[in-house]
């Protein structure tokens, strides 16, 4: 089974971004868990403050008042960020289910704090006793204690999610290296074979389809084993003689397929309209011969049969890539330019005669068909194309 590069191409652009969003996933995760470190760092912090607001001297009331205002004022900020912090939370929000629970906790721990500040501002004021003001700090630093440990928690689940992505992403690359490896190296070894000479490169079969066909189109008859009589001496491609004497060498290879026979006519200069030098043309003609010669597969015959004329004779196993491989070769020709002196930039087109040959059919009949197409393509204007059923709908060709 011969593999498509193109779907290589497009498997490993699937492949790295799977591996992408994995890898944004996880720092999106590492970024969530430093904020929890954060808000752990914030809530020690809270503890350290309500401690030092226990601990002023009342003997030093005013300024000791002062103080406890400054830090109370603190405490409720620091709960304000923590809220604010829990907004980037997804991980919580949106997988665990649990942030609702972890801002209840926060406003309970905000309630407990003002309850606190207004407990300890009471004791400086030396409305309530030591015992009074212990029990309160008692209660909200059993709370803040409660959501660090449910904080630790939280960074404890999304330790886990980023053990199992950076797991995944190990795996899918060492796996993806192994595969996409060896397909690369397979690829390589197909273009590799490529330059290779003649002889051994049709030995080597192509791991992928793309150089599957290529080879196929490169397959020809070296040039030495054909007649000298049988080749056009402009383009060293077959000429009219030879176009009939390797179909009848084919012939065997072509049993159960579908064939056309195609006549194309450069539409810029002809017999009678010679707008360019010999030289010029020559040039043009071997261009043209090389072009569509990279479509030529084993089965196939591609000559140079009149002047400006080039007669193709295509042979495939499905009837519809009949008329696919003749438009890429008729639009493969009108992509040709050619800079000539004093003339400029050259464009050349072909009108082409697009013919079905059955098999009760000669290839002579065949060809003679595919010529009165073409000639019926050129009425069109340049660059067309024309079939049996268009010369058969116009009565003036009937």
């Amino acid at each position: 089974m011969k593999h498509s590069i193109k779907n290589i191409i497009s498997n490993m652009k699937i492949f790295f971004f799977l591996i992408t969003f994995l890898m944004m996933t996880t720092t999106l995760l590492l970024v969530e868990l430093e904020f929890s470190y954060i808000k752990v760092d914030n809530l020690q912090e809270q503890k350290s403050i309500i401690s030092t607001l226990t601990n002023y001297k009342k003997s030093k009331a005013q300024l000791a008042v002062l103080e406890f205002n400054g830090k109370s004022k603190e405490l409720l900020l620091k709960i304000d960020e923590l809220k604010y912090l829990s907004k980037f939370d997804y991980t919580s929000q949106y997988v665990f289910k649990d942030n609702d629970k972890y801002i209840k906790q926060l406003n309970k721990l905000k309630k407990l704090t003002k309850l606190f500040n207004a407990t300890a501002d009471d004791y400086y004021e030396s409305k309530l006793n030591r015992k009074e003001l212990k029990f309160s700090f008692n209660l909200i630093n059993s709370k803040i204690d409660s959501i660090i440990i449910q904080t630790y928690d939280m960074g404890r689940k999304k330790v886990r999610i980023i053990l199992y992505f950076a797991i995944s992403i190990f795996f899918l690359m060492f796996v993806g290296l192994i595969w996409y490896t060896k397909r690369v190296t397979k690829i390589y070894k197909d273009i590799l074979s490529l330059f290779s000479l003649k002889d051994k490169r049709f030995e080597y079969k192509p791991f992928s389809q793309e150089i599957d066909a290529l080879t196929l189109r490169f397959k020809r008859k070296p040039i030495k084993e054909e007649k000298i009589e049988d080749l056009d001496l402009v383009t060293k491609i077959p000429n009219l003689k030879g176009l009939f004497a390797l179909y009848n060498e084919k012939k065997g290879m072509k049993k159960g397929y579908f064939t056309t026979v195609t006549t194309f006519e450069i539409d810029n200069f002809s017999k009678t309209k010679r707008p360019f030098s010999p030289d010029v043309v020559q040039n043009m003609l071997k261009k043209v011969a090389s072009s569509i010669s990279l479509y030529e597969k084993v089965t196939d015959v591609f000559a140079r049969t009149d002047y400006n004329q080039f007669t193709v004779v295509i042979v495939r196993s499905r009837r519809e890539e009949l008329l696919k491989e003749v438009e890429k070769i008729q639009k493969t020709i009108s992509q040709l330019k050619f800079n000539i002196p004093n003339q400029g930039i050259v464009e050349l087109s072909a009108s082409a005669g697009y013919y079905v040959k059955e098999n009760s059919k000669t290839l002579e009949e065949a060809l003679k068909q595919s010529r009165l197409i073409v000639e019926h393509a050129k009425t069109k204007g340049a660059n067309s194309l024309a079939q049996s059923s268009d010369l058969n709908s116009t009565s003036s060709w009937k």
